[in-house]
């Protein structure tokens, strides 16, 4: 009988550690419902910061090109943590999710690199998630078509 219960637990906790290992890689506030704030069709973050009706702001310090290093910065009242996810539509491009990091009262920013496509392509989606301090069980995000340069 205990011969039969190892195997069991073993593979309980290997459950729980992949559960674990999944939160803390996807975010602890993934399970929260998400509320997608409205962009504007002007948003494209290429020289300009894309200002949101919400009163929050997205701007990209430096390029966007691809395996160099850029800053994304997110501005806007109370916000109380942030990250940013890259996925390139129809491709399985691996795990591209950084935490964005406060720098002052209501501004946080990242430092991401992504990765080059084997196909050339140069279009990603960039999807923003955060909780303000305001209203914690509600995740906000936004949704943002890029072009990178190559």
């Amino acid at each position: 009988m205990k011969k039969t219960l190892l195997p069991v637990a073993a593979l309980l906790a290997l459950l729980l550690a992949g559960t674990l290992l999944r939160s803390w890689l996807i975010g602890g506030d993934a399970a929260l419902p998400a509320t997608e704030l409205s962009v504007p069709d002007s948003c494209t973050l290429v020289q300009q910061p894309c200002r949101l009706p919400s009163g929050y702001q997205v701007r990209v310090l430096g390029d966007m090109k691809v395996l160099e290093p850029f800053i994304v910065e997110l501005a806007g009242p109370g916000i109380s943590g942030a990250e940013i996810d890259f996925q390139m539509p129809g491709m399985n491009m691996g795990i591209n999710r950084f935490r964005f990091a406060r720098v002052r009262q209501d501004l946080w920013q990242v430092r991401v690199i992504i990765p080059v496509c084997a196909s050339a392509r140069l279009d990603w989606i960039a999807t923003i998630d955060f909780v303000s301090d305001a209203e914690k069980s509600i995740r906000k995000r936004i949704v943002l078509p890029l072009l990178m340069n190559r």
